[in-house]
C-alpha cells in the first residue's frame, strides 16, 4: 500500500512538472514563481511581455532588471530597469542589484555608491551583506585600475565547455608545454588542472592545495639527474587565497598566473611577476587591469613570442558551464594608455574583434586548421543562437522543428525587406516632389508602407524567438559537453539596420531648409572628403542624411499638428485607409482634428528617433577621429581639439544619463536630449573644421580662438580680483595655478591633459611639480607638470614623462599666467 501511495505522488509530481512547464499564461504571480524557482531566463521573459504592457511598473523593472543581471544577457539594460525601480523606491534592497550591474558595467563610481545605500540599511545577517562588503571593495580596485588599460586587439574569441578550453591554445613547442595534470602526475593533485612545462623540460610550475587551509597555491619542480625534486611552495606569491594558472614566458623570468586574492576585480585576476636571479625571488606580483581582467573570472594567460599571439580565458560574456578563449596579438603594442572616456573602459573590456586582421594572423589559424568561415559561401542572414554562436545559413540547424519555425519568420523578413525598398523608392519621389499635394500623398503611402512593414515585425519576431528558444538548449548542451562543432559562426556578426539602410538623402534641399543648412551640409561633405577614408567619409553622410530627413518629418509633424488646431469644415481631410476609417467628408470635425494630431505626434516620434541615430553615430565616429589626431600628434598644440572634444563629451553624457532615467520613451524629453546631442557634435564639428584648417596651413583662424580664449581669461580674471582664488597644496598636485596668477617670466611646461575630474592620485605622485589651471567657462581643468626655463630642458624630460604612459603629454609655453604655443613661447624669448 505504501508503494503505490508514493507512486501515485511521484507520478502527481511529474503531471505537475510537466503541466506548468507547458506554455503558462503570462501573469505576474506565474513570472514571481519563476523567479522564486531561479528560473530567470523564463521568469525574464514574462516580465519583459509585462513591462511592454505596465512600462511605469516600478516591480517589473525590478524584477526584469535582477533576471537579466542574473542571466547575464543585458547588464546595460540591468542598469536602466533597475535605475528607474530605485528612482521609484521599489525597495532597498534594489541598491544591492543595481550596484553589482554597475560594477558589471564597468561603472565603478556608481557601484561603490549603490553599495553604500544597501549596506547602510542592511543588516549584517544578511547573506548579500558580505557579498556586497566584497563587491564595493572590487569596485573600488577597478576604479583605481580604470585610469590606464590596455587596448588589446583580439583576433578570435570562442565560446566553449569550461573543461575543454585548454583544446583552443595553440603555443609552438618552443614556447613550452601546457597540459593537464593527469597527463604529468599520478596523483596527489587535481587531475583536471593545468600545469606548465618549460620547452626544455626540465621545470614544472603547477598548482595544488594546501593542507591546512585547502587553498590552491603555487608549486614549482625542477628536473635532477634521477627524477624530479620536491614540490617548492612559491610563497613570494602565493596569498592566503587562490592561486592558479601558472605560465612561465620564454624569457624564463616572467610568470603569469590568476588569483582571486583581494585587491582584483573580482573572481580570478590575471597577475604578473618577475623573478630575480641575483635575489633568487619572485617581484610582488601586479595585477594586469583592464581588459585582461573583469568583476568575473579571468585565467590561464599564455604568451607565445614567436607567433606574436597570446591566449586567455574568461566567463565575463558567457552563461553556465561555458567560458570565452580570447586569442589576440602579442607585440609591442601591448601597452597601457590613458583613459580618456568612461565608455573606453567598456569597450576596451568586451574584447571586440579586430575588423581588420594581418595576412600574417589569419595564415596562422589557418596552418592549425581553424578558418573562420567556410569560403565560398555567401551568408544569408544572421541569426544569434548565443552571444558568440550566430547561424548564416540554413544548414547549421541542428533541430528540425527550429528550422521549420526560423524559415516562417526568415520569409516574412524578405517580404518586409521588400516593402522596406519600396518605401525607399517613395523617399525618393518625395525628395523631388513639387506641389504640396504630391507631397501630402506620397506622406501618407509612406505612412502605409511604414505601418505594414512595422506590423510584419512582431510576427517576425515572434517566429525567430520560439525557434531560438528550441535550438538555444540544443546548443548549449553540445557546448557543455565538448561536443559542438563551429560552423560560420562569427562572435560579432554585421547584422543589416533595416530602418538606416533605405533612408536616403534628397538631392534638393530648397523645400525644408534654408540657404544656411544647405551651405553647412556642403562644408561637412568636404570635410569627411579631407579627414576620413570614404568608408567612414559614406557612413557619415548617412547619418547627415538620417538628421536631413528628420527635418522634412518634423516639418510635416508641425503642419498636421498646425491643421489640426484650425480645423474647419470646408478643408478636406486625405488619409490612407489604412489607419482605420475610410477617410471622408463623413467624419466630424473633432474626428478629422484627433486623426490629424495623431498622425502629427506620429512623424514627430520618427523625427526625433532619426535625429537620435543620426547624432549617435556621429558623435562616435568624430570621438575616435579627434582621439586619433590628439595620440598621433603628441608634440603639436591641440588644445582647441582636446576643449571642444571635452564640451561634446559633457553635453553627450548628460544627454544619455538624462534618457536612462525614462523607462519609457517621453517625446519632450527626447526632443529636449537631442539638442544636447546636437550641441555635443556642434563642438565636435567646430574642432575638426579647425583640425582642417590647421592641415591647410590657415592660422588665423586659431588666433582668433586664443584671441577669443585671453579675452575670457581677461574676464574671469577681472572678476576673481574680488574674490580671490586659494592656492592650494595637497599630496599629489604640487602646485596650483589660477588665472589670476601671474609668473611674470616665460616658461615651458609638460601638459599632461584635459580633465572634469582629477587623473589618477599615484600618477601624479610620479611627476615633478605638477600644476592645474581652470579652463574659463567650461569646467574643465589642464594638468602640466613641470617649470623650465629653456626648450631644451623641457624636451630632455618630455620622455620621462611619457614612459609613465602619457603618451599624448606634450610641450606648451606657459606666459603671464596663461597657456600659449611653444612657437609663441620662443617668438617671446628671441624678442627678450
Amino acid at each position: 500500500m505504501t508503494h503505490r501511495y508514493l507512486l501515485l505522488i511521484f507520478l502527481l509530481t511529474l503531471l505537475n512538472l510537466n503541466v506548468f512547464s507547458q506554455d503558462v499564461p503570462v501573469t505576474p504571480q506565474a513570472a514571481l514563481e519563476f523567479f522564486r524557482q531561479g528560473n530567470y531566463e523564463k521568469a525574464g521573459e514574462m516580465y519583459a511581455e509585462l513591462l511592454a504592457r505596465y512600462p511605469k511598473s516600478s516591480k517589473f523593472n525590478y524584477y526584469i532588471g535582477i533576471c537579466e543581471l542574473k542571466s547575464n544577457r543585458s547588464v546595460s539594460s540591468a542598469v536602466k530597469h533597475l535605475k528607474y525601480a530605485a528612482a521609484h523606491g521599489v525597495s532597498k534592497d534594489v541598491y544591492y542589484y543595481l550596484g553589482r550591474a554597475y560594477q558589471l558595467d564597468y561603472k565603478f563610481s556608481e557601484a561603490i555608491d549603490a553599495f553604500e545605500k544597501f549596506l547602510k540599511y542592511a543588516k549584517p545577517e544578511d547573506v548579500r551583506y558580505e557579498k556586497a562588503e566584497k563587491y564595493r571593495k572590487e569596485s573600488k580596485a577597478g576604479l583605481e585600475k580604470s585610469t590606464k588599460i590596455y587596448y588589446l586587439q583580439v583576433i578570435r574569441k570562442d565560446t566553449i565547455g569550461k573543461n575543454s578550453f585548454l583544446s583552443l591554445y595553440h603555443p609552438v613547442k618552443d614556447a613550452g608545454y601546457i597540459i593537464p595534470n593527469r597527463d604529468f602526475f599520478e596523483s596527489g593533485v587535481d587531475p583536471n588542472g593545468i600545469l606548465y612545462l618549460t620547452e626544455r623540460k626540465d621545470e614544472v610550475y603547477f598548482s595544488m592545495p594546501e593542507d591546512s587551509t585547502g587553498q590552491t597555491d603555487l608549486y614549482k619542480m625542477e628536473k635532477l639527474i634521477d627524477g624530479w625534486s620536491d614540490p617548492m611552495n612559491l610563497k613570494e606569491i602565493n596569498s592566503e587565497f587562490n592561486e592558479a594558472y601558472p605560465y612561465l614566458n620564454i624569457d624564463g623570468v616572467t610568470l603569469y598566473f590568476s588569483s582571486d586574492r583581494e585587491g582584483g576585480l573580482g573572481g580570478y585576476d590575471i597577475y604578473k611577476t618577475v623573478f630575480d636571479p641575483d635575489t633568487k625571488a619572485f617581484s610582488e606580483p601586479v595585477n594586469l587591469g583592464i581588459p585582461f581582467n573583469s568583476p568575473k573570472d579571468d585565467y590561464f594567460l599564455v604568451t607565445d613570442e614567436f607567433t606574436g599571439v597570446a591566449w586567455f580565458t574568461s566567463n565575463r560574456n558567457t552563461t553556465g558551464d561555458t567560458v570565452m578563449v580570447y586569442e589576440i596579438i602579442w607585440d609591442k603594442s601591448v601597452v597601457k594608455n590613458m583613459v580618456y572616456e568612461e565608455n573606453d573602459v567598456k569597450i576596451a573590456a568586451s574584447m571586440p574583434l579586430l575588423k581588420n586582421i594581418p595576412e600574417k594572423y589569419k595564415s596562422i589559424n589557418e596552418k592549425q586548421g581553424r578558418k573562420k568561415s567556410v569560403s565560398g559561401k555567401k551568408d544569408l542572414f544572421h541569426f544569434e543562437i548565443t552571444k558568440d554562436i550566430v547561424y548564416t545559413g540554413f544548414d547549421m540547424f541542428h533541430s528540425k522543428e527550429a528550422l521549420e519555425i526560423f524559415k516562417k519568420g526568415y520569409e516574412l523578413q524578405q517580404k518586409k525587406d521588400s516593402l522596406s525598398g519600396l518605401m525607399a523608392l517613395k523617399r525618393k519621389k518625395y525628395a523631388t516632389a513639387k506641389t504640396p499635394g504630391e507631397r501630402e500623398r506620397l506622406v501618407n503611402e509612406i505612412l502605409a508602407l511604414e505601418k505594414q512593414v512595422y506590423s510584419l515585425d512582431s510576427d517576425i519576431n515572434d517566429y525567430y524567438f520560439r525557434a531560438k528558444n528550441i535550438e538555444k538548449p540544443i546548443v548549449e548542451k553540445l557546448v557543455r559537453e565538448g561536443k559542438y562543432k563551429p560552423h560560420n559562426t562569427t562572435n560579432e556578426a554585421k547584422t543589416k539596420k533595416p530602418a538606416e539602410e533605405e533612408i536616403l538623402i534628397p538631392k534638393e534641399y530648397s523645400y525644408y531648409t534654408d540657404e544656411e543648412f544647405e551651405k553647412h551640409l556642403k562644408k561637412l561633405d568636404n570635410m569627411y572628403k579631407k579627414l576620413f577614408p570614404p568608408e567612414v567619409a559614406a557612413e557619415l553622410r548617412k547619418a547627415d542624411s538620417l538628421y536631413v530627413w528628420g527635418n522634412i518629418l518634423s516639418l510635416e509633424s508641425s503642419k498636421l499638428l498646425e491643421r489640426a488646431n484650425k480645423q474647419t469644415g470646408n478643408e478636406e481631410l486625405v488619409i490612407s485607409s489604412v489607419f482605420g476609417k475610410d477617410s471622408g467628408n463623413s467624419k466630424t470635425e473633432e474626428d478629422k482634428s484627433v486623426e490629424l494630431s495623431r498622425r502629427g505626434k506620429e512623424l514627430k516620434t520618427t523625427a526625433l528617433k532619426l535625429y537620435h541615430k543620426a547624432l549617435d553615430k556621429k558623435y562616435e565616429i568624430f570621438s575616435s577621429k579627434i582621439k586619433q589626431v590628439i595620440l598621433s600628434h603628441p608634440t603639436e598644440d591641440f588644445t582647441f581639439l582636446e576643449e571642444r572634444q571635452a564640451q561634446a563629451n559633457a553635453y553627450f553624457r548628460r544627454a544619455v544619463e538624462d534618457m536612462n532615467k525614462s523607462a519609457t520613451m517621453n517625446p519632450e524629453l527626447y526632443e529636449r536630449d537631442g539638442s544636447l546631442k546636437r550641441k555635443a557634435v556642434g563642438y565636435q564639428e567646430e574642432g575638426l573644421f579647425l583640425y582642417l584648417d590647421y592641415l591647410n596651413g590657415n592660422t588665423s583662424v586659431l588666433d582668433s580662438v586664443k584671441t577669443t580664449k585671453k579675452k575670457e581669461l581677461e574676464t574671469k580674471t577681472i572678476v576673481q580680483k574680488v574674490d580671490k582664488t586659494k592656492v592650494t597644496e595637497n599630496n599629489n598636485i604640487s602646485h596650483v595655478e589660477t588665472p589670476a596668477r601671474k609668473t611674470g617670466n616665460l616658461e615651458y611646461r609638460i601638459q599632461i591633459g584635459v580633465f572634469r575630474k582629477e587623473p589618477d592620485k599615484q600618477l601624479l605622485n610620479r611627476l615633478p611639480s605638477v600644476s592645474k589651471l581652470p579652463m574659463p567657462n567650461r569646467e574643465l581643468t589642464r594638468y602640466m607638470c613641470g617649470h623650465y626655463k629653456t626648450l631644451d630642458e623641457a624636451r630632455k624630460y618630455l620622455p620621462e614623462v611619457r614612459k609613465t604612459g602619457l603618451k599624448d603629454a606634450y610641450i606648451i609655453g606657459f606666459y603671464n599666467g596663461r597657456v600659449i604655443s611653444v612657437k609663441e613661447a620662443l617668438k617671446i624669448q628671441n624678442s627678450n
